[in-house]
């Protein structure tokens, strides 16, 4: 009888990660949750208890962090993934008020994973022992596949070019020009994975997302006026939109961005073309448009909008983005596939969390 496989989550406590969590503890995989954070202590801590069976993630979690090279490489060392899903990270809005925290966690967390995926393939197999058993790890048992997200923010504005009202869709050969440190991480991020996949064979694989919504509360993220509007709808409460009205980036449901990260962690190696692929799911609404969206089910919602200084990072990424490759590649396809649809499903997801 196959094993399940073993997926190494860091930073399980935060958006991405508890729901990333939540989908492989369903898929019967053996899951090691890692944060910075007791997992009480973490954004994703209601969610997990609520929806997780029987705590069953709970005698997992390591608390870790990823900027302690020697801790990261004991963690690896010690629980041989055939998966590191690599979610640790400050988001775009808090890394412009914390630039030098940002680059530490983003980048230099980065390399101490990859470090200490290096640190395996120099050892040899019969030197490496798990502290969770004995069982066999196959002939890939050093070397664990590394699945990152990146980012829309790793684009900027073309040369000439003075916001993305212009209009310019973004391809994985599209020019970077990130005008915050967030986006300056997820570049150096991508480039960092492609050099350790060159010299040190890393099986490297990353996804560029859009914006991202799911029912929980904003957490600092550049996007999250449009997670902001859903937020206060469920709450029978107004909203203050922090851009204008016409701007318009893409966005996904979380559900198909941990869709997404699976299907590319479990996809052929041979048939990937890429280190980093754009993803999208349905053609970029507008702040507008997402609100017109939320009144068709709810006609009392109000919004004001009130741009402040994270409008300039929304308005140099891109209104769209290329997924073509991965379409190609490993064969991504979104679930919810419209705003409507996405509208629907937040704010019944909203309803049933408030209960």
């Amino acid at each position: 009888m196959s094993r399940p496989q073993r997926a190494l989550v860091l930073g399980a406590g935060g958006q991405v990660g508890g729901d990333l969590l939540l989908e492989l503890l369903a898929a019967n995989a053996d899951v090691i949750p890692v944060d910075q954070l007791p997992a009480e202590s973490t954004n994703a801590y209601k969610k997990l208890t609520q929806l997780a069976p029987n705590d069953s993630w709970s005698p997992n979690w390591e608390q870790v962090d990823v900027t302690d090279a020697a801790a990261v490489a004991d963690l690896v060392a010690r629980t041989r993934p055939d998966v590191i899903y690599h979610l640790a990270a400050v988001l775009s809005a808090a890394g412009e008020a914390h630039t030098g925290l940002c680059w530490t966690i983003n980048v230099d967390g980065r390399r101490n994973v990859l470090d200490a995926i290096v640190g395996l393939q120099d050892r040899p197999p019969n030197a490496i022992r798990s502290d969770r058993g004995d069982d066999e790890r196959g002939a890939n048992a050093a070397s664990p596949t590394l699945v990152w997200p990146s980012s829309i923010a790793a684009f900027g504005l073309p040369p000439g070019a003075a916001s993305s009202a212009d209009g310019y869709t973004a391809t994985e050969e599209w020019p970077f020009f990130p005008i915050t440190m967030y986006g300056v991480t997820k570049v150096a991020g991508e480039k960092l994975g492609e050099y350790y996949a060159r010299r040190s064979k890393v099986d490297f694989r990353s996804i560029r997302f859009p914006g991202l919504i799911s029912s929980v509360e904003p957490s600092g993220g550049s996007s999250d006026y449009a997670n902001e509007m859903y937020f206060r709808a469920s709450h029978a409460e107004p909203a203050e939109c922090f851009v204008q009205r016409q701007a318009r980036i893409p966005f996904m449901h979380m559900d198909d961005a941990i869709s997404a990260l699976l299907q590319l962690a479990a996809a052929d190696r041979d048939r990937l073309t890429h280190s980093t692929y754009n993803i999208t799911a349905f053609p970029a609404p507008s702040a507008m448009e997402m609100v017109a969206s939320i009144q068709r089910r709810m006609l009392d919602f109000c919004v004001t909008y009130e741009p402040d200084g994270r409008e300039v990072n929304v308005l140099s990424w891109p209104n769209e983005l290329d997924d073509s490759a991965a379409r190609t590649d490993w064969g991504w396809l979104p679930e919810i596939d419209s705003l409507d649809n996405m509208t629907d499903k937040l704010l019944a997801e909203f309803s049933a969390a408030r209960r």
